[in-house]
C-alpha cells in the first residue's frame, strides 16, 4: 500500500499521527459524555536529537473530556512518544500541548511534574508500580506525595480504580 492509499486509508478510521493510527472508540459505557476539549495539541513535533529525524510532525490533535481513543502502530511509530507530550514527561521540539486549558509546554521541568503529579493519571507500558505496595496504594502514592491526607487520598483512589472498573 503507497503513503497515499494508507492515508486514505486511516483517515476513515482515525488520524494519522508520526505513523501511528488514532481512532475515536463509538459507543460502548464509559463515566463520562464527550464534553469541553480537555487535551488540544497544535503543530506539535518531536525529535529525539536536535536536527534527527521528526518521530512526530506537525501533529494536531483534540480530546473531548470522556472522549475514548484507540491509539495503534508499530513498534516506533510513535504511540509512546505522542503519550509522553500529552502526559507531559516529554516536551515537543514544536508546537504546544494544553490540557483543560493550561499549556503545559510553557511550564518548566518542576511544574510540569508537579501538573503532571496533580492532574495526570499514568500508566507505563512496564508499569513502573512499586511491587511491596498493593494497586490502591499505587494509586494514592502522587497524592500523599503531594501532602494531601491519607484519608482523601483513599477515597479519591478509590473512586479512579472504580471508575475503571477495578474494585
Amino acid at each position: 500500500m503507497s503513503s497515499a492509499e494508507r492515508d486514505k486509508e486511516t483517515s476513515r478510521q482515525g488520524e494519522y499521527r508520526g505513523g501511528a493510527l488514532l481512532s475515536r472508540i463509538e459507543g460502548g459505557s464509559h463515566p463520562f459524555a464527550p464534553g469541553q476539549p480537555l487535551v488540544i495539541a497544535r503543530g506539535i513535533e518531536f525529535c529525539y536529537r536536535a536536527g534527527g529525524a521528526a518521530v512526530i510532525r506537525e501533529g494536531d490533535l483534540q480530546i473531548r473530556q470522556g472522549e475514548r481513543l484507540l491509539l495503534a502502530g508499530s513498534s516506533g511509530s510513535g504511540k509512546s512518544t505522542l503519550l509522553n507530550l500529552i502526559g507531559g514527561i516529554d516536551s515537543p521540539s514544536a508546537g504546544t500541548v494544553s490540557i483543560n486549558g493550561q499549556n503545559i509546554t510553557q511550564m518548566n521541568d518542576t511544574d510540569r511534574t508537579l501538573y503532571r503529579r496533580n492532574h495526570i493519571g499514568f500508566i507505563f507500558q512496564a508499569f513502573n508500580l512499586i511491587p511491596t505496595l498493593s494497586v490502591l496504594e499505587n494509586v494514592m502514592l502522587p497524592r500523599e506525595l503531594g501532602g494531601r491526607p491519607s484519608p482523601e487520598s483513599r477515597r479519591h483512589a478509590t473512586e479512579l480504580l472504580e471508575q475503571v472498573g477495578l474494585t
